[in-house]
């Protein structure tokens, strides 16, 4: 045999525990020593047992496809388990071995399989009139008797805001911040857990602490009054809904729901806000506890939580706990992350812990730069509190408290801060204290690494960035936004896609926009929309360039299908608005040194939408759609004026313009000019810097690329890593009061790592990398460079080093992937799956 079938998959994930798919699809990888193996059939039997085909046998079936097979056997049930696995034939007819078998499980497919169970509430504890005012968390428990042992139990449960629940004193999930943030209005996630092994016969007890998250938020007149969350949020009181079913030993079933027998307690946690944070009194969590009640208001439909849930993905000691003065301390964690904090055990009445990027010259804590919605200054009475309420601060920083401690160990458990250092008070004695890294749990997709150190620094600390904003959400930074801002999805999507496994939680991103729509059709700014809408076309980009990105890098056509109505509302939206353009208003490129005006680039942008819906309808057979669609993105670009002489101007016309070859050259041109004029530097922001590193390098200057890459002064990613940062900045400049030090859009560079540097790049029409266009680039001053993507259907991997006047190449391909390998000077080569290794 020649190739082997691995990693099985089933809806992108290996064994997923809870899935709503009624005809999942199944996918997986090949390998082989050889080259040019490709799988040329495949048979796939699906079972209630690992050795049973009771469900499905697929025969043998001609296709060299792995990726997205629909399952077709018998339906499917609400928590039915199913096994599978695989085996394929190459193209010379030898059979490969059968796979391991992997196992996917159904979730609750409809509203009844809930059975009886209900929303419930604290409700009889209505909210405080003083929305500042403490508001404890319900923590609601029940107790049961299994009258034998335990041979499987499922929990369904989730919460609305964040939820943590408990079996017997035992955490159920390792998963935090749960469950992931939406339009608790249009959907709401809920978790499939194996609870077996925390059940027992006997007496057993479930609870489950909630909390307010994004379903309880304060009215804070965030940027000036410009975002007020209540208004644009569905709200209410925290609740809960759960079901757990239990295989007992002799097999029989016992089904336990929320309802109104449960019972609900004021805990511990005196106050939750994502921003404001926590106030933990440890002396208040023995309330008298009362009956729970039905939680009547709608909410939407419950639906299987399919991406990645949020967790811990590193530990960290403080680098150095230095007392400022009596009783204050400064915890410094040596990087910048976003996460939560703890204390293996601490004593103190009231201990406060404040967070912040950065020190002031003297060594203390600057939290400036993480204020919530830069609320600096005025008055409480402007946030709608009172003049005595304790909260917010002014301005409100970063806090969290913790009252009547007594030698235990105690953490922050349902808010994320982003920070470096904190200022611990309050404490008895030296805090014993330790940070959580916390980020949405993708599998590193990518490594790179070259010979130049620099750019492997800005490599770490990019990961770092982006790791610090995936928290269900891709967000702009982790402290004082918090959103899901379209404009860096757009500018830095790929090169996610390049660093981690973005399948399933971009597909949950682009839903996101869906249901963000507003009347008329028009896509928000962010997703879930908070209720900004001046950004113009660029943001909402997002939605069909997510669409289109999720079918070339992981063959995701489902998600085509399910949000094109969506895409489509928008497009009409912007027809009734702009027409065939111009387009006048809107961002054109975020904190860029040198602005631009918007009729250019925003009407490139606004043509570049409806290309991508042209692309979009074609890929499910909606011809006229597409006609259509191109026609009216031709009529666009042709209302789009000459760009004035700007490097943001110059480089969207270079990405979007329909340029002439001579109008190529002469714009190429204009824009070598004015990066000479400054120096070597860039004048660009979140698009333009995206923009520029892409199409030097698509027109034969990724020498120039590179210098920009590798410019240590102000403008430039080594002035900021010279500055300190240990994650990349939202501004040129350093700024000690304002900007994020934590903020993911100018990480497009490395995008630049993978597809220029090492030259790996999915094809314009590819299907989930099948096929690749390899373009590696060999600038000056840079001796080796090597990449691995990991792409669904296997490793990709380029590796190439100077050996005397040459350049000695490596190429991986796993079957499934056909790649054009395009050098310059030399003609185009196609190569197949296995190992390539040239001399140049």
């Amino acid at each position: 045999m020649s190739i082997s079938v691995v990693r099985l998959r089933c809806e992108y994930r290996e064994n997923p525990l809870g899935i709503d798919a009624k005809s999942p699809r199944l996918s997986w990888e090949l390998r082989s020593r050889e080259s040019g193996a490709r799988q040329s059939a495949y048979q796939v039997l699906v079972g209630t047992t690992p050795d049973s085909s009771d469900l499905w046998d697929s025969g043998r079936v001609l296709s060299a496809e792995s990726l997205g097979i629909l399952y077709a056997g018998r339906k499917l049930q609400s928590g039915q388990r199913a096994f599978w696995k695989v085996r394929a034939w190459d193209g010379r007819g030898l059979v490969s071995a059968w796979s391991r078998p992997a196992f996917f499980e159904i979730g609750l497919l409809s509203e009844r399989d809930w059975d009886d169970a209900r929303w419930i509430s604290d409700s009889s504890r209505p909210a405080p009139k003083d929305p500042y005012a403490d508001d404890p968390a319900p923590l609601f428990s029940k107790n049961f008797v299994l009258p034998r042992g335990v041979k499987s139990a499922r929990l369904y449960i989730t919460g609305l805001g964040y939820f943590e629940a408990r079996l017997n004193g035992a955490s159920v999930s390792d998963a935090q911040l749960e469950p992931g943030w939406t339009n608790f209005s249009r959907r709401v996630y809920y978790r499939t857990l194996d609870v077996t092994k925390l059940l027992k016969r006997g007496e057993n007890q479930l609870t489950a602490l909630v909390a307010a998250g994004w379903w309880s938020p304060l009215p804070l007149k965030m940027f000036g009054g410009g975002v007020i969350l209540t208004e644009s949020l569905p709200t209410g009181r925290p609740r809960l809904i759960a079901k757990l079913d239990v295989i007992l030993s002799d097999g029989k079933k016992q089904t336990f729901v929320t309802d109104e027998s449960w019972l609900a307690l004021e805990s511990a946690l005196r106050f939750q806000n994502n921003y404001l944070g926590e106030v933990w009194d440890f002396s208040a969590q023995n309330a008298e506890p009362r009956r729970a009640v039905l939680a009547t208001e709608p909410v939407g439909v419950l639906q299987c939580e399919s991406q990645p849930p949020i967790k811990a993905i590193e530990r960290l000691k403080p680098v150095s706990l230095t007392e400022l003065r009596a009783g204050v301390w400064l915890a410094d964690f040596g990087v910048n992350f976003a996460g939560r904090i703890g204390f293996e055990s601490v004593s103190g009445a009231k201990i406060t812990v404040r967070y912040g990027e950065l020190l002031h010259k003297d060594g203390t804590l600057n939290p400036l730069t993480g204020v919530c919605g830069q609320i600096k200054g005025g008055k409480k009475e402007d946030q709608g509190a009172t003049a005595t309420s304790a909260r917010p601060s002014i301005p409100a920083v970063q806090e969290d408290t913790f009252l009547n401690a007594e030698n235990s160990p105690v953490s922050t458990k349902f808010v994320f801060r982003g920070f470096r250092y904190a200022e611990i008070s309050g404490c008895e004695k030296k805090p014993e204290v330790w940070a959580e890294r916390l980020a949405s749990s993708v599998e590193s997709a990518g490594e790179f690494e070259c010979s130049e150190p620099l750019l492997n620094q800005i490599q770490e600390a990019t990961r770092r960035t982006f790791l610090s904003n995936l928290f269900s959400v891709q967000s702009d930074c982790p402290h004082r936004e918090k959103f899901g801002y379209g404009g860096d999805i757009v500018a830095t999507r790929d090169a996610f896609l390049y660093n981690f496994d973005m399948a399933t939680l971009y597909a949950k991103i682009a839903r996101d926009y869906a249901d963000a729509a507003l009347p008329g059709g028009a896509l928000p700014d962010t997703a879930p929309s908070i209720g900004l809408n001046y950004c113009g076309v660029g943001w909402p980009l997002a939605h069909p360039l997510l669409l289109d990105e999720l079918r070339r890098w992981h063959g995701d056509q489902r998600v085509t299908e399910e949000n094109y109505g969506a895409c489509l509302a928008h497009l009409e939206f912007l027809q009734k608005k702009y027409g065939d353009g111009p387009v006048r208003d809107g961002l054109t490129d975020h904190e860029a040194r040198v602005q631009s005006p918007p009729e250019p680039t925003l009407t490139w942008l606004y043509a570049e939408c409806l290309r991508l819906g042209a692309r979009l309808a074609e890929s499910l057979g909606k011809s006229a759609d597409a006609r259509r669609l191109r026609a009216r993105a031709t009529r666009v670009e042709k209302s789009a004026p000459e760009p004035p002489q700007t490097q943001t101007c110059l480089t969207y016309a270079l990405e979007y313009a329909p340029l002439s070859e001579a109008e190529r050259a002469k714009t190429l041109a204009r824009l070598l000019a004015d990066l000479e004029k400054h120096g070597g530097h860039l004048t660009t922001g979140i698009y333009g810097t995206k923009f520029l590193l892409d199409v030097l390098c698509r027109e034969g200057r990724a020498d120039i690329a590179y210098a920009l890459a590798t410019k240590k002064t102000v403008p430039s990613w080594g002035a900021m890593l010279a500055g300190g940062a240990t994650t990349l900045w939202e501004h040129w400049e350093f700024s000690d009061n304002t900007y994020s030090h934590n903020h993911p859009m100018f990480g497009s560079i490395s995008a630049f790592f993978f597809a220029h540097l090492a030259g790996i790049q999915p094809e314009k029409d590819a299907m989930g990398f099948d096929r690749v266009a390899l373009r590696p680039q060999f600038p000056a001053g840079l001796s080796w460079a090597r990449a691995t993507y990991n792409s669904v259907r296997g490793p990709i991997r380029l590796s190439w080093k100077r050996v005397g006047a040459k350049i000695a190449l490596e190429i991986q391909l796993p079957p499934g992937c056909i790649a054009t390998l395009s050098l310059a000077g030399r003609k185009p080569q196609a190569l197949e799956s296995g190992v390539h290794k040239l001399r140049i």
